[in-house]
Formats: C-alpha cells, structure tokens, sequence
C-alpha cells in the first residue's frame, strides 16, 4: 500500500471514530458538554411585528416569529422560554409600545416586569419588493442591545442585473426560500448572543446581617451564593453595625466570582455607667434614752408621786379628825381642814396628769419606738387614770 493510500485511510478512520464509539456504546463522550439547568438564562420572545398591512407580510411575520421561536428552544439553552402571547399579557398596556422599542431602558423595564433575564424583539419590513428583518435582544446582565439582520438581496440582484431588464420574473415561494436561509443565520446569531450562560456570585461576611444589593436589587443576606446573568456588577453592602462599603465584581459565565467586603465595624455607643448605691438601712431600735417615753413616763410617775404625797397628808388628816370625833376633843382645826379638802383635790388632780404621762409614756418607749410618727399622723392611745379621797 502506497503511504498516499495510508494516509487517506487514516483519516477515513478518524472521522468515523466518533460515529463509530457512539454506536458502539464505548463510554466515549465526544458531544459538546451542556450547560447545567441552573446556568441557563431565561428568555422572554415579545415578537415580531411589521407595519405592512399587506396580509402576505403579516404572514411571513409570523414564520419568522416561528422561527425565533424554534430557535430559542433548539437544545434548551434557556431555562425558562417566554412567548409572544404570554409577554403581551404581562406587559399590558404598554405591550405595543414594548415591541417598539429598541432602547435599553425600556428593554430592561420589559425584562423586569416579566421576571426575565433576556429579551427578544423582530420586524419585518419590506420596501420595493426587498424584505428586510431586524432581530435585536437585551441581556440583563451586560446591559447591552445585540443586534442582528437579513434582506431578501432584491434590490442587490436588481443592481447586479442593471435594473429591471433581463431580470428573471420570480415567485414568492422563490423569494421566501431565498430569504429563509439568510432569516434562520440571522435568529440562529441572536439566540446564541442571548444565551450566553449565568455565572456565581459568591459573598463571603462576617456579619450575618449585612445585606448586600446591586442596581437597586437585594442580592443576599450574610454569606450567599447567587447565579447572576455575565457582566459587571456596582455592589454595596450594608449593616446595622457596619459602615456601608461598595465594591465592583465581574460575573463570567459558568464560573464562580468571589467577593469578601472589607467591612468596618461602627464605634458602639457609650453606656453611661450605672451607680449602685445601697439602699439605707432601717435604723435600728433606739437606746432607752433616747426615746422620749421615757421621759414622759418618769415625769408621770414624778405627778404620781405629787399626789401620793398630797394624799398622805389628806389621809393624815383623815385620821385625826375620826379619832377627834371619837372623844370630845377636836384633833384637827379648822384651817388643817380646809387645807385637806385643797390637798384632796390637787392629789386628784397630780394622780390624773401623772398616771396618764405614766401609761402613755410606757407604751411610747416599750410597745412602738416608731410611736412619735404615728402620733404625729394622726394615731394617739387615750388612759384614763381617776382617783377620789
């Protein structure tokens, strides 16, 4: 065998290698690998619209639209697909006005209202027999508007044939297989641009209550995984008992970005400090000299004795007058008489007072050292003493 014929077998073998170990079932897995569920994006078609009232524009219209669509679910590059009618419903009363738009602005207003992270949007025009589509999508993440176009080359085959004449007469049904190719590169470019995979945001805080948002979102609380759409993001990071800190993060498909904010911590506020001070005891219960019951008591028993005193001379003459009586000799005058009558009275008079301070002042100074206040408020003892001679 010539090494030319070697070398066209070899090859022979190579191409048939893949197609050969699948049918085999060898455990060769030679397709490209797919994207995890979890890193898809989500489309939303709004559709596409033509401002001919031709009805055979109108129809082609939605063949592209079909197509579009085809091409959006063709190996499932999104996690969530959108359709026309659906948009239309979410985006009430501004879904005319939606499918209008070429901005960012208002492809991302339309993207959030729908809960998407990509937007697709097509015309169909047609000037002087050549039809033209435009295609453009909006990627949440980048921000960017990618676009992309077909023309049916009408006015090109026009100039290339020197206008009209020697120009062969074709059919639509010629005209739309000519444009279908150019239609399906065009929505096959788009797709593939909106389906670019979400990447991983990762955080990493210490405190467990910073929360931490992007263009006005909350992404997370504390540490947190998110998958995100590609692109730059603007983050800031907030807490109860941090200084805010702001940072930036590229996000690539498929892949993990980490960010650890630099958090300061806020200066706690001064506690005053709290005095403790002791409550004052209850003083405890006075020396006997020091309670005035004492003195009132003794001064009650000095007037008991006033009128004991008072009373012995009034009994003395008591006894001289009876025992006068008894004989025939007076042993009493008369002003001895008259002086007993005056002691009589006055020895009531000191036993009344004296035995009056002697029971109160016993009970001020035995039963309630505390008496003073409570006699002072209102309280008092009333004792009676009483005497006759």
């Amino acid at each position: 065998m010539s090494p030319r014929w070697r070398l066209f077998t070899v090859l022979a073998l190579c191409a048939a290698l893949p197609v050969t170990a699948q049918e085999l079932d060898l455990g060769l897995d030679l397709s490209e690998p797919s994207t995890p569920p979890e890193f898809k994006p989500s489309l939303a078609v709004l559709g596409v619209t033509t401002p001919s009232q031709d009805e055979l524009v109108r129809v082609r219209a939605e063949k592209v639209q079909a197509t579009l669509l085809q091409a959006a679910q063709d190996g499932e590059p999104f996690s969530k697909l959108v359709d026309p009618a659906e948009a239309q419903n979410g985006l009430e009363p501004e879904a005319d006005a939606m499918l209008r738009c070429e901005q960012a602005d208002c492809l991302k207003a339309a993207a959030e209202k729908l809960g998407v992270q990509r937007v697709a949007v097509g015309r169909l025009l047609v000037d002087g027999g050549e039809a033209r589509l435009q295609l453009w999508g909006y990627d949440v993440g980048t921000g960017a508007v990618h676009r992309a176009e077909a023309t049916s080359q009408e006015q090109a085959l026009k100039r290339q044939l020197g206008g009209f004449a020697g120009m062969p007469v074709r059919t639509q049904a010629q005209r739309d297989a000519d444009f279908l190719p150019r239609v399906q590169a065009a929505v096959q470019s788009l797709a593939e641009k909106l389906s670019t995979p979400l990447g991983t945001l990762s955080v990493q805080s210490y405190e467990p209550d910073v929360v931490v948002t992007s263009r006005g979102k909350r992404l997370g609380q504390g540490s947190f995984s998110v998958k995100l759409p590609a692109g730059s993001y603007a983050l800031r990071a907030e807490g109860r008992t941090v200084f805010p800190w702001e940072g930036e993060v590229t996000v690539e498909p498929l892949k993990t970005a980490e960010v650890a904010p630099e958090l300061k911590a806020k200066a706690l506020p001064k506690i005053a400090a709290v005095e403790v001070v002791e409550a004052p005891k209850p003083p405890g219960p006075r020396p006997l000299y020091q309670r005035p019951g004492l003195y009132v008591a003794l001064a009650g028993a000095a007037l008991v004795g006033a009128g004991a005193y008072f009373g012995m001379r009034v009994a003395d003459v008591e006894s001289r007058a009876v025992a006068g009586r008894q004989g025939t000799v007076y042993g009493v005058t008369r002003a001895e008489v008259v002086a007993a009558g005056q002691d009589a009275l006055l020895a009531n008079v000191l036993y009344g007072v004296g035995g009056a301070g002697l029971a109160a002042g016993t009970l001020w100074m035995v039963l309630a050292p505390g008496v003073q206040e409570a006699l002072g408020s209102g309280g008092g003892v009333t004792v009676g003493v009483g005497g006759s001679f």
